[in-house]
């Protein structure tokens, strides 16, 4: 790509939660400061949390697939499913980039986790931490399958960009280990909170409770939150991840208050100076946590593999302590004082 060119750059995360939106936030500034015409294309809530940045910037709906997890710890039958429809979606995503495409005079497309987001007719990058999938129980046997299946459809992308680092210093481990493809490229964790400004502002929340990810399971995890909040009397904010329910932030109980989101600037100054965090263990989350250098204890979305394998992996690093959803009202407040990350 010739640099002091204005390009247009297309920009468009999955909507699987805010952290995929979340994560180019970073990158849409930079295209801006570089002056590129930028258009972002996603979900409602995405688009929602982008524009919270970006007022002004021009953006249209281009929905993903969508998965309901089950309210139990099994979620073999949802991933099943999302599993089957996912090559048709693929199929039509890349035909509607194509008319993306021709229609805005896109030059670059920058994706996060949609793999139909590639094109001969414009230089397109996908962001994944993923280069391999991790299946369910009892699908341990079709790894090596998915593996290859993926690493067939990242090929056609001009890049890969890994927000990760290589070899040892590795956040996500094994999941975004080189799989032998020559369009790989590390490029270091991405986090909005890179953007704001380290002197954080005081704020007196002892804990803060970070909800995402698909419903029923963010539904789920929100009420255990405020459950032990409310058990262990700590002064606590829930961010409820709803951007579209706005920042007011309102008291639900002696202990309690939530906020459907705040702002980047907001959110930084909450996290930054609370006491104890839980949150998922989203990797956009952890990034974020990790750019201020903030542990927290990590809930794994029940029957997401990833996650669960990525709460593990870190606690195992001494960078977080872990705990399944169904443990979390018996948590005692000295676990939730793990170490400060990096």
């Amino acid at each position: 790509m010739n640099g002091r060119t204005k390009q247009t750059i297309l920009f468009s995360p999955l909507g699987w939660g805010l952290g995929h939106a979340s994560r180019i936030i970073p990158l849409i500034h930079k295209e801006l400061q570089n002056e590129n015409k930028v258009i972002v294309a996603g979900d409602e809530s995405s688009l929602s949390l982008i524009k919270s940045t970006f007022p002004g910037i021009e953006a249209f709906s281009f929905k993903s697939i969508k998965i309901k997890f089950r309210k139990g710890k099994s979620q073999l039958l949802p991933l099943a499913w999302f599993a089957l429809r996912l090559p048709f979606v693929r199929i039509w995503e890349h035909r509607k980039l194509q008319q993306i495409i021709k229609e805005s005079h896109v030059n670059m497309v920058i994706s996060d986790n949609r793999y139909g987001l590639y094109s001969k007719h414009a230089f397109c990058v996908i962001i994944t931490h993923q280069l391999r999938l991790i299946p369910p129980k009892p699908f341990g046997f079709a790894q090596k399958l998915t593996e290859l299946l993926l690493k067939n459809w990242l090929k056609k992308f001009d890049e890969v960009w890994i927000p990760d680092y290589p070899n040892e210093k590795s956040i996500a481990g094994k999941l975004s280990g080189s799989n032998g493809l020559l369009n790989l490229k590390y490029i270091g964790i991405l986090s909005r909170f890179t953007l704001i400004s380290s002197t954080a502002e005081e704020t007196n929340w002892e804990l803060i409770g970070i909800v995402s990810g698909p419903e029923p399971q963010r539904t789920i995890f929100e009420k255990k939150i405020t459950q032990l909040a409310q058990k262990l009397k700590v002064k606590s904010l829930i961010l409820e991840g709803l951007p579209t329910q706005g920042d007011k932030i309102v008291q639900v109980s002696e202990n309690v208050w939530k906020s459907g989101h705040l702002s980047d600037a907001n959110f930084y100054n909450v996290v930054k100076n609370a006491k104890y965090v839980i949150s998922r263990s989203g990797y956009s989350t952890v990034m974020d946590l990790l750019a201020i250098e903030k542990s927290a204890l990590l809930v794994p979305t029940p029957g997401q593999t990833e996650q669960e394998y990525l709460a593990k992996h870190l606690a195992e690093k001494g960078l977080f302590e872990s705990v399944p959803q169904e443990g979390l009202l018996n948590i005692e407040i000295k676990k939730l004082m793990s170490p400060v990350a990096l």
